[in-house]
Parts: structure tokens; C-alpha cells; sequence
């Protein structure tokens, strides 16, 4: 068989080389990942061909997916290349184009398509961590950034609710839901931020992501609900809520095994 291209394949090329940045193009058709980077090369070009041509996507969004994608690729070893993931790589880079603007999820997707071809990563990733990374807002990436960064791998979580009239009754309202506070910048700064997602924490939650549980007995875990009881009491005070009325309900967030994976793959 001939290894020459037919005008076909020329042409299929060509349009990979006026799509893919020249610098990300030599670094994805080194000899150590030739193979793989092409057709890596190819399914970029494949998805983000017309919609770039249309202006649909970004030329600079995509340029910058692209560029951080062939460098992690780039610092894979030879040994360590791998195309037995080919349909997962497809898709993924297909739901890219869907969140190709936000800069949090951007790089995620350069992680994920990077440790796609890497035997030492792939062997856990599948579809569903596409369809996982097409559901993220910006919000619910910070909440997984926030995860991924504390070591004890936990997030306080603090509802508000006023009793109406008595407790024995039971008549309540939502105050305030899904609040949390970043655990890295608790141990660093005197007056880190409370922050309610309880959109997002909901949207990871349904993805299978996260759970909710009891309130965390980690060591240090009191101060920080102590910490956010006093500044959400401050608030509801502000706000002019009877402070008498007030309680709050303090859970655990964790990630599952699967939010485990997803995140060493994904950051």
C-alpha cells in the first residue's frame, strides 16, 4: 500500500494546518506522539472547524485549548502514550466546544484530553466525565478547585432558616442555603469569604460528584461553623431577621469515589 496522501487526505490536512497553531502542531507531531497527536490534531480541527469559521467559537479561546492541550501532551513520555482511548477523546474535545469560553473549565478540558492518551491516567476516565465537565458553571468548577486544594478533602456546608412562629410547629423559611467557605483561605486569612452555591453544590450533587452528610467532625471543623455562624448571624441581622428565630443546619460536603477520579483527572 502506498503512503502517499491522496488529494483527499491532502486536502484534510491542509485544513488541520490552517486550523491548529504551528507551535501546537510540531509540539502534537513530535516523533514520540506522532500518531496520536495527528489524530488529536484531526478531532480539534473535525469539531471546531465550521464554528470557527462562522465565528461561533473564539479563535483565541480555541488557540489557547489548543496550546495548553499539545504542551501537557508534549511532557508525556513516549512509554507513557496511549490511543486506546480514542472514543472517549472524541467526545470529549466535542463537549469542549460548549464551554470553550470559561477560562476554569478551558483548562480542565486541557487536562482531561491531555490524560486521555496517558496510560498512567486514562484508565478511569470515560463518556460520563465528559457529559460531568459540559454541566460545570464557573461556580461549581470553583466549588471542585476548592475540594481539590484542601487536603482533608471536605467543605462545611450551612443552611439558615427562621422559625416563623415556634420550633414545635415546624414553620420555617429558607433564609439562606448552600453556604461554604473556602478551607484553604480559612487557614490563611483572617476574614475568608461565605459563599452561597447552592446551585452548584445541587448541579455536582445529581452528577454524583459530591454528597452531602452530617456535620463534619474533622479536627478544626467546630471553628470553622463557628465561623460562618457569626457572620451569617451578622448578616441576618443586617437584613433585620429576628436572630431568636434563627438556626442553622450544618452538613458535610464530600466528594464520592467518582468525584475523586474525575477531580485527580481533571486538575
Amino acid at each position: 500500500m502506498s503512503d502517499e496522501l491522496t488529494p483527499a487526505d491532502e486536502f484534510a490536512w491542509k485544513q488541520v494546518v490552517d486550523t491548529i497553531p504551528k507551535s501546537s502542531l510540531e509540539k502534537l507531531c513530535d516523533p514520540i506522539c506522532d500518531v496520536v497527536g495527528r489524530g488529536i490534531a484531526g478531532c480539534f480541527t473535525y469539531i471546531f472547524y465550521k464554528p470557527l469559521e462562522f465565528g461561533i467559537v473564539s479563535k483565541k479561546h480555541f488557540n489557547d485549548l489548543v496550546n495548553g492541550t499539545a504542551d501537557k501532551i508534549s511532557k508525556i513520555p513516549k512509554e507513557n502514550i496511549d490511543n486506546s482511548k480514542a472514543d472517549q477523546l472524541l467526545n470529549i474535545i466535542e463537549n469542549s466546544k460548549h464551554s470553550i469560553s470559561d477560562d476554569e473549565i478551558r483548562n480542565m478540558y486541557k487536562k482531561i484530553i491531555a490524560n486521555t492518551v496517558d496510560n498512567r491516567k486514562n484508565k478511569n476516565i470515560n463518556n460520563y466525565f465528559a457529559t460531568v465537565i459540559s454541566n460545570l458553571s464557573s461556580e461549581s468548577a470553583e466549588v471542585l478547585r476548592m475540594l481539590y486544594k484542601n487536603e482533608i478533602k471536605w467543605l462545611p456546608y450551612v443552611k439558615v432558616v427562621e422559625f416563623l412562629k415556634s420550633k414545635s410547629d415546624g414553620a420555617m423559611r429558607v433564609i439562606s442555603t448552600g453556604n461554604t467557605v473556602n478551607l484553604s483561605e480559612f487557614k490563611k486569612e483572617t476574614n475568608p469569604k461565605v459563599v452561597m452555591m447552592e446551585s452548584s453544590i445541587n448541579v455536582l450533587e445529581s452528577l454524583g460528584i459530591i454528597t452531602k452528610s452530617g456535620k463534619s467532625r474533622e479536627e478544626n471543623a467546630e471553628e470553622v461553623y463557628l465561623f460562618m455562624r457569626k457572620k451569617l448571624t451578622k448578616e441576618a441581622r443586617k437584613a433585620n431577621f429576628d436572630i431568636d428565630k434563627i438556626e442553622f443546619v450544618e452538613k458535610t460536603i464530600n466528594l464520592t469515589e467518582l468525584g475523586y477520579e474525575f477531580i485527580n483527572i481533571c486538575y
